[in-house]
């Protein structure tokens, strides 16, 4: 037989949620588009409950007292080119980074994205509305009008890469 197909990977990550609210009555819309049809990690321990100290985790594979980031803040982040996403990137993934990054990135490195994604599009705000964002180094500025609103911006975005021509598999 030939040799298994590479995997996609496609993860959302959320912040500030404890377990009890992630279930189908406060979720149902999560449930029923994504739950249903992944896998669901029933044995996950988070490393540190903070952003940056989780979101570093999944990025580096490292706890924070190994990567440097024991609060709220990407400046100590030790190796910040050995990520995940630069790991994929040099296995021929397409490495796709849509939403919020680790808190403070702008204010260490700018609007230039970081190493390892292929496409940067990052929330520079934590609004709803009236946001700004970096889109692949070009600060973009959203509004207050409905086809604004973060999510459907992030979601149509996410859409838009995955119907990219691009034979390779992602990372999103």
């Amino acid at each position: 037989a030939g040799a298994p197909a590479t995997p996609n990977f496609l993860i959302v990550q959320t912040d500030d949620q404890g377990l009890d609210l992630f279930n189908e009555d406060v979720m149902p819309h999560v449930f029923r588009k994504l739950v249903g049809n992944g896998t669901v990690l029933t044995r996950y321990g988070v490393s540190t409950p903070l952003c940056c100290p989780s979101r570093a985790a999944l990025l580096t594979g490292q706890y924070g007292h190994n990567n440097g980031v024991l609060r709220n803040g990407y400046k100590d982040l030790r190796d910040k080119s050995q990520t995940l996403a630069s790991w994929l990137q040099a296995a021929g993934y397409r490495t796709i980074h849509l939403g919020k990054f680790l808190n403070h990135y702008e204010d260490t490195e700018g609007l230039k994205p970081a190493p390892g994604w292929t496409d940067w599009e990052t929330l520079l705000d934590h609004d709803y509305y009236g946001y700004r964002m970096s889109d692949n180094g070009t600060r973009v500025r959203y509004g207050h009008n409905d086809h604004d609103y973060v999510d459907r911006v992030l979601t149509g975005r996410a859409v838009d890469d995955l119907k990219e021509d691009d034979d390779r598999p992602f990372y999103m």
